[in-house]
């Protein structure tokens, strides 16, 4: 169980630090867009 554990533990941490950098970058193009339009 505690190699399982630590497995679903690693993927589980991937898919939270994947998923806030998918964030930031969908932010980094929504600020890039903002900047195209009001320039």
């Amino acid at each position: 169980m505690g190699k399982v554990f630590i497995l679903w533990l690693q993927m589980h941490l991937q898919g939270k630090l994947t998923d806030v950098r998918n964030k930031a970058n969908a932010q980094q193009g929504n600020n890039k867009k903002k900047k195209k339009k009001s320039s």
